[in-house]
């Protein structure tokens, strides 16, 4: 006959112990945001790494300098090859910069493990670069340093960095990964400089930056006719032309004409 009453305490009884434990768990909550300003972070957010890579700064006589196009094409290279690496994603950072986003989108509330930040500085025909790798939820720096080449040595450069970013997360390659890291499409560096400045221009949208262009890759394909992204990027600034130039096409027959 006390069976019933016993069952209705007992059932309040864990309730009550339910409303304690999670109101415990709030409690702790509370006091690890007042402690650390937001919940703990591990420095492995995910299974496989994630890292960030930022624009590369140019730093060189003046703004207008001939060699700017070398820190556009530096990050463009990168952000390619380390997509490359197994077991590692890459996120071009770029877009920040023209995100129109509300609230805006930085590097703060993005799914990021790493940064990287690098600086291109050109000093008497020298090319000063300076690269560091942090981890995102520690702010720690993993790798900083800093390396100097010839003005035309950009392969050596990317080579460089490639080997100190996998270096620095401990990624292990064999052979055949460590070759295709170094892989820019040509190991001849003018091929590789007038390619460049070419995707630099394409880039540019308009007229007569993708005339320039075209030039460009036509002179990397001279030098070295089996660069295959020579050839991509001539057709696809040809495109560009064809597509988008016509009112200028248009307007130079007309002048041709009169």
């Amino acid at each position: 006959e006390h069976s019933a009453p016993v069952a209705l305490l007992m059932a309040q009884a864990s309730k009550q112990w339910k409303k304690l434990t999670a109101g415990i768990a709030v409690v702790v909550c509370l006091a690890l945001i007042m402690a650390f300003g937001t919940l703990p972070k591990t420095s492995h957010m995910h299974d496989t790494p994630i890292i960030g890579i930022n624009p590369v700064t140019y730093i060189g006589p003046d703004s207008a300098s001939p060699n700017a196009y070398l820190a556009s094409g530096l990050k463009s290279a990168l952000t390619s090859n380390l997509a490359e690496i197994p077991n590692l994603t890459v996120r071009n950072l770029a877009f920040l910069e023209s995100s129109d986003l509300d609230p805006p989108l930085n590097t703060t509330n993005l799914p990021l493990d790493h940064m990287l930040d690098s600086s291109l500085t050109e000093i008497d025909g020298r090319l000063i670069v300076d690269i560091e790798l942090t981890d995102v939820a520690t702010a720690e720096t993993l790798y900083s340093d800093r390396f100097e080449s010839s003005e035309g040595d950009i392969l050596g450069i990317q080579d460089w960095i490639v080997d100190q970013v996998t270096s620095s997360l401990r990624i292990m390659l064999d052979a055949e990964q460590r070759s295709s890291m170094h892989d820019w499409g040509t190991r001849n560096a003018l091929a590789y400089d007038h390619f460049i400045k070419a995707e630099f221009y394409k880039q540019q949208w308009n007229h007569n930056d993708w005339e320039q262009a075209l030039e460009l890759y036509k002179q990397a394909i001279a030098i070295d006719p089996h660069f295959v992204n020579a050839y991509t990027g001539l057709a696809t600034a040809t495109n560009y032309m064809m597509v988008y130039s016509r009112r200028n096409q248009v307007d130079e027959m007309t002048q041709m004409l009169t």
